[in-house]
């Protein structure tokens, strides 16, 4: 206010004193008000930051989730109000399922918009599965879908890459053309999605449409997606080497594939994939690949397997439950396994549970 008041008085007094006067009083005001702008920056920094920090909110777990979710809603609504994208997106999704404030779909999709217009990749993505599956209360339209998943894509958003990538697939909304599927396949796979080099290995291993069929280019997908922590794509590269192991005499070379195989199993099982579970289960109670034959190692694997959904770990274990090998003979306990593998679809295990209920 006083640099106003100031710079409008007239200057009807223009002695070299007077003028070094009111620079010097300008040049305060020059510095008073780029603090006071350092300063309102700041705020909305530290605002946004603690809005991130105070949602959980991913790509990959969507469910978005808060410790303190109205004083996450306050701070979000701060960022945004500040200029902050990444706070409009935030606050949009926390107005999305209604935590930290009253449910409210159209001004969800009003921030996501906002944010997605500010540059915020997130934003755009998840207003393009909106537009996609009719989210938000919004009507299904896959052109916009394509046109919001195209502008995340090109801020870097990999996922939106993928979808837009399966739109030009299937010519959902778009024209269909798969060659520029795959170049996006390509682009999310480079920018780190796993996922998407599994979607290319397949590709690659089919060929058609425009697509020459090349093994060696879908076993480095396979490769690449394993490295960077795909469960599916250790398990079946996995499955690779062990596939590429069986011969009627076995060679230097298939020893190497099979302890190959094991380790691609192990990984896979580590991040969580119930099938390689079992699968490496198998290599531990046969003692193939060059590892330790260890029934009680076999066992826990087995059972790992069965806890995440394999129909195989529970039958496996179950046989070894039946015949004590690397636990307890238990027949009960068998006969659960059987029952639990058979109601999943396994045939041999309904067969097994009939067997041993005779006895």
């Amino acid at each position: 206010m006083e640099c106003a008041r100031i710079s409008s008085r007239p200057r009807s007094d223009s002695s070299p004193e007077c003028s070094a006067a009111l620079a010097s009083v300008f040049a305060l005001c020059i510095l008073a008000l780029a603090s006071c702008a350092t300063s309102g920056a700041g705020r909305v920094r530290s605002a946004q930051d603690e809005c991130s920090r105070g949602v959980q909110w991913s790509v990959a777990k969507p469910q978005v989730s808060a410790k303190d979710p109205a004083r996450a809603a306050a701070l979000c609504q701060e960022a945004c109000d500040g200029g902050s994208a990444q706070g409009c997106f935030f606050l949009g999704v926390l107005y999305g399922d209604g935590v930290g404030v009253p449910e409210d779909r159209a001004r969800a999709v009003t921030l996501l918009q906002k944010a997605c217009d500010g540059g915020y990749p997130d934003a755009c993505f998840v207003l393009g599965g909106a537009y996609l599956e009719g989210g938000y209360g919004l009507p299904k339209d896959p052109n916009r879908a394509a046109r919001h998943f195209q502008k995340a894509c090109d801020g870097g958003s990999a996922e939106a890459c993928v979808g837009l990538g399966f739109l030009y697939d299937n010519g959902d909304g778009i024209p269909k053309d798969r060659g520029r599927a795959v170049v996006l396949f390509q682009k999310a796979c480079d920018g780190g999605y796993s996922d998407s080099c599994l979607i290319l290995a397949a590709r690659y291993f089919e060929g058609g449409d425009g697509l020459a069929k090349d093994e060696d280019r879908a076993f480095a997908l396979l490769q690449k997606a394993c490295d960077g922590g795909s469960v599916q794509g250790c398990g079946l590269l996995g499955s690779w080497y062990e596939m590429r192991s069986f011969s009627f005499v076995p060679t230097p070379q298939d020893r190497e594939d099979m302890a190959r195989a094991a380790v691609l199993y192990q990984k896979a099982c580590d991040l969580g994939g119930a099938v390689s579970c079992y699968r490496v289960g198998r290599f531990h109670e046969g003692g193939w690949g060059g590892v330790t034959k260890d029934p009680s190692r076999a066992a826990m694997l087995y059972q790992k397997a069965c806890d995440g959904g394999s129909a195989e770990g529970c039958f496996a274990l179950g046989k070894l439950c039946q015949d004590g090998k690397g636990t307890l003979k238990d027949a009960k306990r068998a006969a659960s396994l059987f029952k639990k593998a058979c109601d999943a679809g396994l045939g041999e295990a309904c067969e097994a549970l009939k067997a041993l209920s005779k006895k």
